[in-house]
């Protein structure tokens, strides 16, 4: 009678057998079939031999079952590590363990376990057996080899061997949303494209492993980042539709066993599929192949290499098949994907079928070579061995260089038939992130010419506004901060606030671009250079320091700052020492040709769990196509349109970075910039449908989509999706594969297109969408279109009214239902247009917005309904009306008009009319708005006269603008002018003029003749040219500085009356400068000057000449500039002044005798002790010396002991940089 063995009946027949119980898929044998598997309590195994071999004595199958080829008995003393062996014997089927170690022989060293039932087909070509679990230790699989009596191998090369798995034992899938795992192998990291730097060898491969994650983002379909080390923990593995190898080369060897185990668990237990580039699992850690290369492609992937080449293959053209993958993917038959060319030889590897006949490939993709190895072969295939939907493109550039990944990742995880779901991270068909990268910003001349002409933002703002005007244009501005006054690269808050400030207003976004641009480093503008610790020239000191700056500059989170990479391109060990300052970083270029477009997310699973973003731009700076290719401005537009039409290219939602510069969009450089290339390309991105946002709102966007999850199902024509995520408020769950169907309804949800679900904020919770589809959509009210950038937070309806609320600004479109007769109603939107049920709202300025739409029938009181604008702007200093408020009303009414919000108090809306004013006129740099940014808020109500009376809103927002000041320019004559309460540029000419700048940063230049000049509140900035002229600041305020070309003090009451800060003297003249009581900065001209501060810690600066700088009372900061410079030192006890720049043997100390006394005598040398330990200092006698601490905290101080003996009694009054050389002869008494 037959035993029984689970479900299996052991009766030497193949019934209870299935293709998935092969065990010899990729590899069989000719003519002999292998399967496996467990059943009740044991593995049991079939064997099928060709017609005519009849299964007997001396077949062997020889089990390893801790699959560990290094232990155990070696076949011939080098193949597997079996423990034991079931050998068929005349006596019957016998299982055997068997020995580590063989005898003196070389002979197995057996012992007898057990029999084992089984059974022979009637022919005697068919054996079915079972081998008790608990007979060899219960193992969780085990790998076999076999021979057939002794004259067949099965299989045929015992490099590999035939795997069994338990599958009770298997660890079950417990999340079952739509995922897939990307991983980064660190193995092949290091070795990849064969370059010798693992620097940039980690750059390349992680460039195209962030490019994955922007194909998995685009296909709808939510993404983890593992590690090469989590391939070896099955239980994470289970959970993912499709695991994406961007490439996966090189392996650990030790881990290639488990790896390769796992793998085909879940290719045969778990339908998980697979997708890769290039070579798989060929190489170990050291480069060398390993043992039958491919084995691990042909059974994973059904596929062999067929050819390869590089040196002489001159191009390469690839080419779709037309069939998509399995129909989804848009290329056309014959349609080029991409074209490579190179003289010097062109890399591929081509792919054919292992099993041809049996389970072919789909080829997607053909290339065509040309040169060496000249011939058409496979590039992109699917193969279908396990049952599962596995894709290889033959090279990473194949994969990388288009959109087809993407594709890919949609067929592995959703299949091909039936309508499909995905999660987008925008409603629109693009997003564009400007990065704008404003390498002026450090330079005060750029920002604030002394000249009082338009500085470089003064020219920016107006383009920018005027883009947000016509398309909506929002971006992302990296500033610097500058840390060398003395160059003029600096940051004044007074002069660089403002503009911040009008560019956040705008709702752009304020990142750092380091602190010095590296401009002063050796060499420039490269961060590879910088070094880890603190100081100049590090990290810390570039990325930290500038992120905390901005932070406390304009009152942010400092965490809620993102950086831009200066200069040079970063590789990724540099990358990933600066993001950890920043919540995401944006770096060097990276498309076609120089990396992979698109590389958008994690450096590393690391920063996945810490979400920290990386964004490479993948279009061309303005730089690149201007300053070095100088291909000049309708070229450079030609260009910009070109790459953005390769990145959309049959891209489900293509993210485009577009970085570019300051100088220009401004054309403030030379070279061919123009303003209008830059805004006709933002025109072209706006007519192809993108969504234009900050480079901080995609990294929180990447951030979001890859934490959300999402699940489907289809019956019929209805599909139920679930979406569960922190804020998908952005998002959309995109319907693919409709065919001619449309969305004809979602039960109880109103914000969808003909293709798209709208989905709001959710908050972390799920929600379920029950989407119908049909030919048509229902005539239901329901949103159809938002604004850009548009947080959706709830929406309710009724079929004919709804009510929505939202974050943001702009305009969103509502297609009106069951409207026939009825009169459409708005409260907290303004009606842009109605045509026909298309209703066209304008929602206002940034904020949150709760709108409701009514339609009500005729007869019925309506409220009415606001159509002025939601947004204005008011030139500050103005008194007049900021705007008249209008309102329509169905049933003619009499309307009343009222106001209300956190700055209502500073308005005052005539009620019958709709008129407002501000009460008192606003000032642009003093704003008194709740949040101080010069964006006033109210909410504007206008209610009828009805009973009950009816009433509309709206969020009124209104942006109070900065008015330049005026130009004065007078005559010969004695002329007056009174300036604004702006920055004014008043200019006397000739004659005896009285000037006025009053309030603002007003720039004022008597000209010809004594003049008297009144400053006035603000930074103003005067111009002296004759001892006659007179400066007042009495009653003003502000920081002020004095341009003189003649020699000045500011303590002379008869020429300088109140506070003056600052002193610059012009010219070439010799003409000396002096300060007051403050803190004052003095600057020298080319001549020799005497510059003197007095009170105060003052900063003298020589400039050129042999100019004399004397410091006077307080901590002075010296610096002599170019030439041979004197520190002049009249008493000892005036402070510790710093010289900045001393040249022993070329600068020198001026030593007053009289002041110093200590026996110091004019003319004569002194006494230097040059230590390490000022009080460990000591001189005989009594005359005084000077002592010079070369070491420790006070290092580079200079002192004076006047009575000789110990230095404990010394008196510090210089400081030189530590370090620096100091010589008697650096003193010279007088």
């Amino acid at each position: 009678m037959a035993v029984v063995v689970g479900n299996i009946t052991l009766d030497g027949l193949l019934g209870e057998w299935t293709a998935t119980d092969r065990i010899d898929g990729t590899a069989p044998v000719d003519g002999y079939e292998t399967y496996g598997r467990t059943s009740g309590d044991s593995y049991v195994f079939a064997i099928k031999a060709p017609a005519g071999t009849t299964i007997g004595a001396n077949t062997t199958m020889w089990l390893n079952t801790d699959q560990n080829s290094s232990t155990g008995y070696k076949i011939w003393g080098w193949a597997n590590g079996v423990e034991y062996k079931v050998e068929f014997e005349t006596s019957g089927l016998k299982l055997y363990a068997v020995a580590p170690t063989a005898d003196a022989n070389g002979n197995p060293v057996v012992t007898l376990v057990r029999s084992l039932d089984y059974a022979l087909s009637a022919d005697g070509t068919t054996i079915e057996f079972a081998v008790p679990k608990t007979a060899i230790g219960s193992p969780a699989g085990l790998s076999a080899l076999i021979d057939i009596n002794n004259d067949a191998f099965l299989p045929g090369v015992y490099n590999t061997a035939y795997t069994v798995t338990d599958t009770s034992g298997l660890p079950a899938r417990t999340d079952f949303t739509k995922k897939v795992a990307i991983v980064y192998s660190d193995t092949t990291a290091a070795h990849y494209f064969g370059l010798t730097d693992v620097n940039l060898a980690e750059t390349a491969y992680t460039q195209l492993f962030m490019a994955a994650q922007n194909q998995a983002a685009m296909a709808g379909v939510p993404f983890d980042v593992l590690t090469e080390a989590d391939l070896k923990d099955l239980s994470k593995l289970v959970n993912y539709d499709a695991i994406v190898f961007p490439s996966f080369e090189f392996v650990k060897a030790a881990d290639v066993a488990a790896i390769e185990s796992n793998l085909t668990l879940l290719a045969k237990n778990y339908n998980t599929s697979f997708i890769t580039a290039g070579n798989f699992m060929t190489n170990s850690e050291t480069g060398a192949a390993l043992a039958d290369s491919y084995a691990r492609m042909k059974a994973l992937f059904d596929v062999q290499l067929k050819a390869s080449g590089w040196s002489g293959s001159s191009g390469v053209t690839v080419n779709s098949v037309g069939s998509g993958f399995d129909g989804v993917g848009g290329y056309t038959a014959g349609e080029t994907i991409n074209a490579y060319s190179n003289s010097a030889g062109v890399g591929w590897l081509a792919f054919d079928d292992f099993t041809a006949g049996t389970t072919p490939l789909t080829v997607i993709a053909t290339q065509t070579v040309s040169g060496t190895g000249g011939g058409t072969y496979n590039a992109v295939v699917a193969s279908s061995i396990n049952g599962d939907r596995n894709v290889l493109f033959s090279t990473t550039s194949v994969m990388g260089d288009n959109n087809q990944l993407s594709q890919a990742i949609s067929y592995a995880v959703n299949g091909a038939t039936g309508p499909t779901v995905g999660l987008q991270m925008s409603r629109q068909s693009s997003i564009v992130a400007s990065r704008t990268d404003m390498d002026q910003s450090q330079y005060i001349d750029e920002v604030h010419p002394d000249d009082g002409s338009a500085g470089i933002y003064d020219k920016m703002l107006p383009i920018l506004q005027s883009w947000k005007t016509a398309y909506n244009f929002v971006g992302s501005y990296y500033i610097n901060i500058g840390d060398n006054q003395s160059a003029g690269e600096w940051t004044n808050p007074a002069y660089s606030l403002p503009y911040y400030q009008q560019l956040l207003a705008l709702g752009n976004e304020i990142g750092s671009h380091s602190y010095t641009h590296l401009v002063n480093l050796n060499p420039a503008e490269n961060t590879n250079i910088l070094t880890t610790g603190t100081g100049p020239g590090t990290f810390d000191y570039e990325f930290r320091a500038s992120r905390d700056y901005i932070a406390n500059l304009l009152g942010l989170d400092k965490f809620s700052i993102g950086a831009a990479v200066p200069g040079a391109g970063e590789t990724r060990a540099t990358a990933e020492q600066i993001i950890q300052y920043y919540d995401y970083l944006t770096g060097g270029y990276s498309s076609y040709g120089a990396g992979y477009p698109g590389a958008f997310g994690y450096l590393s699973a690391q920063d996945a769990s810490a979400g920290k973003v990386y964004l490479a731009p993948n279009m061309k700076f303005d730089f690149t196509l201007i300053g070095w290719e100088k291909i000049g401005a309708a070229a450079a537009l030609a260009e910009w349109k070109k790459e953005f039409d390769a990145l959309s290219k049959h891209a489900e939602l293509p993210v485009i970075l577009w970085p570019w510069h300051d100088y220009g969009v401004t054309a403030t450089e030379s070279g061919g910039y123009t303003t209008q290339m830059f805004t006709d390309f933002i025109a072209y991105a706006y007519g192809n449908g993108a969504e234009f946002v900050t480079l901080a709102d995609l990294a929180d966007r990447i951030k979001n989509f890859e934490q959300s999850s999402i699940n489907y199902s289809v019956s019929g024509s209805t599909v139920t999706a679930t979406v569960t995520s922190a804020d998908a408020g952005k998002f959309a769950l995109d319907l693919d594969n409709l065919g001619t169907q449309v969305i004809k309804s979602v039960t109880g949800w109103y914000a969808y297109d003909s293709d798209s679900v709208f989905t709001p904020k959710l908050n972390g919770a799920a929600a379920t969408y029950t989407i119908t589809l049909g030919a048509a959509a229902d005539d239901v009210t329901h949103i159809t279109a938002l604004p850009m950038r548009a947080e959706l937070l709830s929406v309710s309806g009724d079929g004919t009214n709804l009510s929505f609320s939202l974050i943001g600004e702009g305009q969103m479109v509502i297609d009106l239902g069951n409207s026939a007769g009825r009169t459409v109603s708005v409260s907290g939107a303004r009606i842009v247009s109605q045509v026909g049920d298309i209703l066209t709202l304008d929602v206002g300025a940034n904020g949150q917005h709760d709108v409701t739409v009514t339609q009500s029938a005729p007869g019925v009181n309506v409220a009415p309904v606001i159509t002025s604008a939601a947004a204005v702007s008011f030139a500050e200093n103005g008194t007049g009306a900021v705007l008249a408020v209008t309102a329509t009303d169905a049933v003619t009414q009499t309307l009343t008009y009222a106001i209300s919000g956190d700055d209502a108090a500073l308005f005052t809306i005539d009620a019958a009319t709709g008129i407002l004013r501000f009460n008192a006129a606003p000032d642009f740099e003093t704003p008194q708005d709740a949040d101080h940014n010069n964006v006033y808020g109210v909410t504007v109500s206008v209610s009828d006269n009805a009973t009950p009376a009816l009433s509309a809103t709206q969020a009124l927002s209104i942006s109070v603008t900065d008015v330049a000041g005026t130009t004065y320019t007078g005559t010969s004559s004695a002329n007056t002018f009174n300036g604004t309460p702006e920055s004014d540029t008043i200019s006397g000419n000739g004659g005896n003029d009285t000037l006025y700048g009053n309030a603002g940063d007003d720039t004022i230049n008597g000209g010809a003749g004594s003049d008297k000049m009144y400053g006035g509140l603000g930074n103003d900035t005067y111009t002296v040219d004759s001892t006659g002229d007179l400066v007042s600041e009495v009653g003003g305020g502000g920081t002020d500085t004095v341009k003189s070309s003649v020699t000045l003090s500011l303590s002379d009451a008869t020429r300088v009356q109140g506070d003056v800060e600052n002193l610059t003297l012009t010219g070439s003249n010799t003409i000396n400068g002096t300060g007051n009581a403050l803190a004052n900065v003095i600057t020298g001209n080319s001549a020799a000057n005497v510059l003197t501060g007095l009170d105060g810690a003052d900063t003298l600066n020589g400039g050129g000449g042999r100019d004399r700088l004397i410091g006077g009372a307080g901590n002075d900061t010296l610096t002599g500039g170019g030439g041979v410079d004197a520190f002049v030192f009249q008493v000892p006890a005036e402070g510790v002044d710093t010289i900045t720049d001393f040249v022993s043997r070329t600068d020198y100390f001026e030593i007053s005798a009289s002041g110093f006394g200590g026996g110091l005598a004019a003319g004569t040398s002194v006494t230097l002790k040059t230590v390490a330990d000022v009080a460990a200092a000591s001189n005989t006698g009594t005359k005084g010396y000077f002592i010079y601490d070369n070491s420790g905290a006070n290092a580079g101080t200079v002192y004076w002991d006047p009575t000789g003996g110990s230095g404990s009694d010394a008196i510090a009054f210089a400081k030189i940089a530590a370090g620096s050389a100091l010589v008697p002869a650096d003193f010279h008494v007088v």
